[in-house]
């Protein structure tokens, strides 16, 4: 498979998965550090910005690669996408803000990783 690189754009999607990085940490401290609607305020926000940001870096790494041959993009298919990565992080985030002895941890993993695959089909 032959295929061209933009760096500048290889540049920018790995700053918006260091912004992704840095936004997760700091939400998964505020969802463990409040407790009632604001908890679940923080995390339903958070999910979706942390989504967002993950669902644009892919996004823009795609951008990055030119392949030789036409791309077909499906809004659909990018609306399943997003939502993959919007259900992840809050997968990430209901999972790190319990208990940390939780038995319930290694199925939320599970869930999260179940999304992530999807995000990358």
């Amino acid at each position: 498979m032959n295929f061209t690189s933009d760096p500048t754009l290889i540049a920018f999607s790995t700053l918006i998965g260091f912004g992704a990085a840095y936004a997760i940490l700091d939400v998964a401290n505020r969802t463990s550090a409040n407790s009632g609607g604001l908890r679940y305020l923080w995390m339903t926000g958070g999910a979706f910005v942390v989504g967002l940001a993950l669902w644009a870096m892919h996004f823009v790494g795609t951008f990055a690669i030119d392949f030789v041959g036409p791309a077909r993009y499906s809004v659909p298919e990018l609306l399943i996408s997003f939502s993959a990565a919007i259900t992840a992080a809050l997968i990430g985030l209901v999972a790190v803000s319990g208990s940390s002895r939780s038995s319930r941890r290694p199925a939320w993993s599970g869930c999260c990783s179940a999304c992530a695959t999807r995000r990358h089909m």
